[in-house]
């Protein structure tokens, strides 16, 4: 759990630097550096082992990698796009399922489970994140990413109650300003009021 955990909070950064290098986006100094401050809350929310961090950064990398190339598929129908992509996922996953000797479930409780976390959580997230890269640059979408973990902690805390300790709610509190830093261009034009022109 915590390495999966770890490669959701890599993989933002990774798109963001990968389409810095890759695609040639700009970014410019102020955005460099809330990447900074997403690196240094990263390496404070890294535990475990090295195998697993290796692990994590290897997903991370692949899911960054993925963003990265949807970015020049911008001309493909993005349905289509992630039909395939999902059909091809099934196929690679099912020797692993195959190989379990597992009962497939006839229980209507756990199918209706199954089709709201691949429609609801899968499918549509999916199609949107697609959508979005039609019109923002991929390392944008990245940083943005960072949205999920911290309303997944916030959840946690308020919620749950799980209780938290100092280190990583400082951790979480940079991840927070890394979002706003990167995105201040775009924040001070909705939320700062323009003076009138005398």
């Amino acid at each position: 759990m915590q390495s999966a955990a770890f490669a959701y909070m890599v993989c933002p950064l990774l798109t963001a630097f990968g389409g810095y290098i890759l695609l040639k986006e700009k970014l410019s100094l102020l955005k460099l550096a809330s990447l900074g401050i997403a690196l240094i809350s990263i390496i404070l929310l890294a535990t475990g082992s090295l195998i697993d961090v290796a692990w994590s950064v290897g997903i991370a990398i692949l899911y960054a990698f993925y963003l990265i190339i949807q970015r020049t598929m911008q001309h493909l129908d993005k349905l289509n796009v992630l039909a395939v992509q999902i059909s091809f996922a099934v196929v690679l996953m099912l020797p692993f399922y195959l190989s379990g000797h597992e009962a497939i479930p006839s229980g209507s409780w756990f199918w209706g489970n199954i089709l709201v976390v691949a429609l609801v959580f899968t499918i549509i997230p999916l199609f949107l994140s697609l959508y979005a890269l039609i019109g923002i640059p991929s390392s944008t979408l990245g940083i943005i990413i960072y949205v999920n973990p911290i309303i997944a902690f916030t959840v946690a805390v308020f919620y749950f109650n799980e209780q938290i300790d100092q280190h990583k709610l400082f951790a979480y509190l940079l991840l927070v300003v890394s979002i706003v830093v990167f995105n201040w261009t775009i924040l001070k034009d909705i939320f700062v009021a323009k003076t009138p022109k005398g």
